[in-house]
């Protein structure tokens, strides 16, 4: 996580509207009846050479479950996503 905003609905949406990825209405929607608001902005993030579906890490990591906000990524799991990762993306390609 490279950062994380919270605060009055209108508040975090002044913060994060430029750079959110979700459209102003969807954002009002969603917390039209809430007090507080949360955002995250996600640092490391790279796209896979492969897509994976979600039935392939429920056969690999039998306790997988879709995070419905967000959760800790179990060891297993990391180092798994972790081999997934593009070559180009990995630290030791950038440093050639």
């Amino acid at each position: 996580m490279e950062r994380i905003w919270h605060g009055t609905p209108d508040a975090v949406w002044s913060d994060v509207r430029r750079t959110a990825q979700v459209k102003k209405n969807e954002y009002k929607a969603y917390y039209a009846e809430s007090a507080v608001a949360y955002a995250l902005a996600i640092a490391d993030v790279w796209e896979c050479d492969t897509p994976l579906c979600f039935q392939t890490l429920k056969r690999r990591f039998q306790k997988f479950v879709a995070p419905q906000s967000w959760r800790y990524v179990r060891p297993e799991e990391y180092e798994f996503f972790m081999s997934m990762k593009r070559e180009a993306e990995l630290p030791s390609a950038r440093a050639a």
